[in-house]
């Protein structure tokens, strides 16, 4: 009669073979997780490294270009109109002759700007790319030395004023194709378009109460319409005498902006220029 010796092993049943495959397969689990968790931390970190650069750019072009802000549009309905040549009576003048004082020279000799294209009316993220960069108008190369000419796009290996936004490539701008010709918009980590907030003209408390960033995407996938409105703490701006750059961050939704700030929900994962991580960490 055979008997098994007791040393000699026996098989592993379905049982045993299950509950291993079950523990590897939450080993697993827990180990996507917590890359998946170092991914989303790096894009964000990117994402803020993004915001900061925009606004050191904003800095540098407001030197540069004599501005005490860089528009957020105008009123009465928070636009900039891009126009090859200007009648003297609207309001971009103001920014434009500032920063480039011979336009009106030629303005006044019936020149025109160096602008080809048809007027284009740009929300406040493409006027912000315009001044950083020259925009679609000038194929992102910043602005002619030649003052009557700004937007003229000269020659490669022509010196050039700007841009003041370096390197910026297919990556950080996406087209509104909506618009003929078509603008960019300056688009975060996530490819949505920041929210762009500035005081007026720089004074204390000056953002328009009622100014809002909305946009729909035109190419596919789809983003709905979203609106935000710039932050308000204890009834005052932040950066009062600043600007705001707010990314709508991983969900593509923005949060509702003025004085709520998100803790949870729509708008928690939400990064700006005024807090350090994402607003659902609180302002700080």
């Amino acid at each position: 009669m055979n008997r098994r010796h007791p040393d000699q092993h026996r098989g592993v049943t379905l049982l045993e073979l299950l509950v291993v495959i079950a523990i590897i397969g939450i080993l697993v689990s827990l180990l996507l997780a917590g890359v998946q968790r170092v991914r989303d931390a790096q894009v964000r970190t990117e994402n803020g490294d993004r915001i900061a650069q925009i606004g050191q750019a904003i800095g540098n072009a407001k030197l540069k270009l004599n501005l005490t802000q860089i528009p957020a549009g105008l009123l009465p309905n928070y636009s900039f109109t891009l126009k090859g040549r200007y009648n003297g009576n609207e309001p971009e003048l103001e920014y434009l002759l500032a920063a480039f004082p011979q336009m009106n020279t030629a303005m006044n000799s019936n020149q025109d700007n160096g602008y080809t294209g048809p007027d284009v009316v740009l929300d406040a993220n493409q006027t912000l790319m315009l001044f950083l960069t020259g925009g679609t108008a000038t194929q992102f190369t910043g602005f002619s030395t030649n003052s009557k000419r700004p937007f003229e796009i000269g020659n490669a290996g022509d010196s050039r004023k700007g841009p003041y936004l370096e390197g910026v490539n297919q990556k950080w701008y996406r087209l509104d194709i909506s618009k003929t010709p078509a603008q960019a918009w300056l688009v975060d980590k996530y490819d949505v378009p920041f929210a762009y907030f500035a005081s007026l003209k720089g004074k204390l408390g000056a953002y328009p109460p009622d100014q809002s960033f909305s946009w729909v995407d035109p190419e596919p996938p789809a983003v709905p319409l979203s609106t935000v409105k710039a932050f308000r703490s204890n009834g005052k701006y932040l950066n009062e005498q600043g600007f705001q750059i707010i990314s709508a961050g991983k969900d593509r939704q923005f949060g509702a902006g003025d004085m709520v700030i998100p803790g949870q929900g729509v708008g928690a994962d939400d990064q700006a220029n005024f807090t350090k991580s994402t607003l659902s960490g609180g302002l700080n």
